[in-house]
């Protein structure tokens, strides 16, 4: 029987995920899904909070949902591209609407990848997250 090469999380490969959506049960999900894949993840519940945190921690990688409490997510997705210390960010937005002029706009302001809730299993962010910080 063939040994079963199974890939190992080393700590270059971990990556600082920030991830910005209201929905505690959603934020949880995708947060357990990306540290059991060897992630550190901070989940902020707000627009402004996730700025904050942004601003702050310097991720590698910023998960942002579009509706938020206070303000909408291509808000924030235009602060930080307007901000030098982290405009070159990646951004993965994702959303539960299919509006073709958010994802212009976000598209425009330079997301590296744009999602739909509906569409995306949880279970591939890994993969998705791994794919983004390879460009």
């Amino acid at each position: 029987m063939e040994p079963v090469e199974k890939s190992i999380s080393t700590e270059a490969d971990m990556a600082k995920i920030l991830l910005i959506d209201d929905d505690p049960l959603i934020s949880q999900m995708i947060s357990s899904v990306l540290n059991a894949s060897g992630h550190s993840t901070s989940i902020a519940g707000s627009g402004k909070a996730g700025f904050e945190m942004l601003l702050q921690e310097k991720p590698d990688c910023v998960i942002l949902d579009h509706i938020l409490p206070d303000i909408l997510g291509i808000q924030v997705l235009e602060s930080i591209r307007e901000n030098d210390e982290v405009k070159d960010t990646p951004v993965i937005f994702y959303t539960g609407y299919n509006d073709l002029e958010i994802k212009k706009e976000a598209t425009r302001l330079g997301v590296v990848k744009y999602l739909l809730k509906f569409e995306i299993k949880i279970q591939t962010l890994p993969t998705i997250i791994q794919e983004v910080l390879k460009k």
